[in-house]
């Protein structure tokens, strides 16, 4: 997977990260995770798209858009 994020965000802007996949089997499960108390990020913040690909692999495409916040490490 390569991840991207947005340019340092200051407090009070929304961080938007992406992540893409491609040629991947089988087809993927995508969680996002607060990686400072390791809970799933809420699913609604989530923009994810999976599909099968002319190879029968799959590519994924997910955006994750949420607050800025000093105690969040995805």
């Amino acid at each position: 997977p390569v991840i991207k994020t947005s340019v340092s965000p200051t407090s009070g802007q929304e961080l938007t990260f992406t992540c893409k996949s491609t040629n991947g089997y089988p087809k993927p499960n995508l969680y996002w995770i607060n990686r400072t108390d390791n809970s799933l990020i809420d699913g609604t913040l989530q923009n994810n798209t999976v599909y099968l690909n002319e190879r029968g692999l799959y590519d994924v495409v997910s955006t994750l858009r949420i607050p800025w916040e000093a105690n969040v490490n995805v």
